[in-house]
């Protein structure tokens, strides 16, 4: 059984404060409620800009450590059917229960804008496309980052340096894909699920707990490159992509990963 992450455990505890944070905010913000049909009632200049604060990074955080722990998790199942049924009852189940339960029978409650002129079944079909299912779009799309990420590292077990290069290409072509099953937004974060795998993988971690210079070089080149992240943000959304995936395709030859792509142990191997 792996040994318990402080340092993960710590950033799972930052990025859930943080969405919460940044979804307690979007009352404030009348560009997210009046698309919805309401109007803000007290519009914050200062916490919209919290909130587009908290936009640059809280996702890519949140897959980014979804990918770390994805590391673990291929230790638990012996093949790709039962890895795929426990991501399912995990994330798939509940995405359904709580959008049949408690998402739509509230939005209807509400008046939902998006409700306007749709029977039941045009609201099921727009739910179950993943056109309109709300703050839960986050449940299908891990899981198909699961799924993903699983097949490319099986299918690259002899080349798994293509993979992260694949995810950056998808990544600076995701604004031209289509909406539609979130398939966008699987392109947009499969490089930062990708990513977190590979920190994990490489040991980096282990290493940046070090002492001496080795340790300040590391996290002061990480430092940087956040920092790069977040500038080429104000640009165009197409350099923007591009930058980004550049960047993070870098940090991949920079830490080049040798070895098996799924950590073989004798109690666990997957074959």
């Amino acid at each position: 059984m792996a040994a318990r992450n402080e340092a993960i455990i710590n950033l799972r505890v930052l990025a859930v404060l943080i969405v919460v944070i940044g979804h307690c905010i979007i009352i404030f913000d009348p560009a997210w409620s009046r698309p919805m049909g309401y109007e803000s009632l007290y519009p914050s200049g200062f916490l919209v800009s919290v909130k587009r604060l908290i936009n640059l990074f809280q996702m890519e955080l949140f897959f980014s450590i979804s990918g770390f722990c994805f590391y673990y998790s291929i230790h638990k199942v012996s093949d790709f059917g039962h890895f795929i049924l426990n991501k399912a009852c995990r994330l798939i189940i509940p995405f359904i229960a709580t959008g049949m339960l408690w998402q739509i029978p509230l939005r209807a409650i509400a008046r939902y804008n998006g409700f306007a002129d749709k029977n039941i079944l045009q609201i099921w079909e727009a739910f179950f496309t993943l056109k309109d299912c709300g703050h839960l779009w986050f449940l299908p799309v891990l899981f198909f980052l699961f799924l993903i990420s699983y097949l490319l590292l099986k299918t690259h077990r002899k080349a798994i340096w293509v993979v992260p290069f694949i995810a950056a290409g998808l990544y600076a072509l995701y604004v031209r894909l289509p909406g539609d099953f979130q398939i966008s937004n699987i392109a947009k974060y499969l490089i930062f699920f990708l990513l977190g795998y590979y920190l994990n993988l490489s040991g980096l971690m282990e290493k940046i707990k070090g002492s001496g210079w080795k340790k300040f070089a590391t996290v002061l080149s990480y430092l940087i490159i956040a920092g790069t992240v977040v500038m080429v943000c104000v640009f165009d959304t197409d350099i923007r992509n591009y930058m980004t995936s550049g960047i993070i395709s870098a940090f991949f030859c920079h830490r080049p990963v040798s070895g098996h792509p799924f950590p073989q142990r004798k109690s666990d191997k997957m074959d």
